[in-house]
């Protein structure tokens, strides 16, 4: 019988965040939006509109509500993109951070 119990894997726990975000692929200027999920040390969830494909190198823009606080801009390589059910228009992606700045 299986425990019960659920070991966390994750080096870094996650923190919910619901966040406006913007994202382009790295070498082109077109700005995307986004709505951020969650958050980690080492990557991030967010929803977009916009198709992506699992190894694509993005730039991630996120600006904080508290103008003294500064935006965090990342980049990172997209891990999984998922289309979700309730929503044609709207793909889950998982990111990886490369760098964040």
């Amino acid at each position: 019988m299986a425990s019960m119990e659920h070991e966390e894997k994750r080096q870094f726990q996650r923190m919910a965040l619901s966040s406006q975000l913007h994202f382009r692929r790295v070498g082109d200027s077109q700005l995307f939006k986004g709505t951020t999920m969650d958050l980690s040390a080492t990557g991030m969830r967010f929803i977009t509109s916009e198709v992506l494909n699992s190894g694509e190198f993005l730039q991630i823009v996120i600006n904080s509500q508290n103008a003294q606080v500064a935006p965090l801009v990342a980049e990172g390589h997209v891990l999984r993109a998922v289309a979700l059910t309730d929503d044609e228009d709207r793909y889950e992606i998982s990111l990886t951070f490369t760098e964040l700045r």
